[in-house]
């Protein structure tokens, strides 16, 4: 697979080598990449990434239906569009 600059796809995944919580409460994964290079995401963002099996473009956002961004349970994952979802945290 030909990657465009600075996109990563899962089969690039090695092995998740930690996490962290942010200071918004959203959980960070840091991964190892087959290259050996290190890749950083939102585990949301991860989740949903696998349960499509591709990346999602980058206008668009996961939302937390429970309004708790450490529930990352696929059940609780919503993809919206950015100018939607800022409607659901600022009206």
């Amino acid at each position: 697979m030909i990657q465009i600059k600075n996109e990563v796809t899962l089969s690039d995944l090695d092995q998740c080598i930690g996490y962290w919580t942010d200071t918004e409460g959203y959980i960070r994964e840091k991964w190892t990449l087959k290259s050996g290079k290190t890749f950083i995401i939102a585990q949301h963002r991860r989740v949903y990434w696998q349960h499509l099996g591709k990346r999602l473009p980058a206008k668009i956002e996961i939302h937390h239906i429970d309004g708790n961004p450490s529930n990352n349970r696929l059940s609780n994952l919503k993809p919206v569009i950015r100018d939607l979802h800022n409607t659901y945290h600022y009206g």
